[in-house]
C-alpha cells in the first residue's frame, strides 16, 4: 500500500476531507492533495503524526474485527485473545 493509498484509506475510514486531515496534521489542503496524487511525500515529522493516526485506526479496526469474530464464536474477545496467544 503506497503512502497515497494510506492517506485515502485513513480519510475514508475517518470520514475526513482533505482539509480536515490537513488541519489535524498541521499542513495545508494542497499538501494532502499532493500526497494523494503521488506528487510528493511528507516530511519526517508529519509522516510520524500521520502514522500514529494510521496505526491507531488499524488497532481499532482489528479490535472490532476480533469482537465480531468473538460474537460469531459466542465467546468474549478476551477468551479469543487467550486462545490465540496461549495455545
Amino acid at each position: 500500500m503506497s503512502f497515497a493509498d494510506k492517506v485515502k484509506f485513513v480519510r475514508g475510514k475517518l470520514y475526513l476531507t482533505q482539509t480536515q486531515l490537513a488541519e489535524r496534521l498541521g499542513v495545508s489542503f494542497a499538501t494532502v492533495n499532493r500526497w494523494e496524487t503521488k506528487r510528493t511525500e511528507p516530511k519526517f515529522l508529519v509522516m510520524k503524526k500521520f502514522l500514529a493516526i494510521f496505526m491507531a485506526l488499524c488497532l481499532v479496526m482489528s479490535a472490532f474485527s476480533l469482537s465480531a469474530f468473538a460474537a460469531a464464536a459466542n465467546k468474549s474477545s478476551f477468551e479469543l485473545q487467550d486462545s490465540f496467544l496461549f495455545r
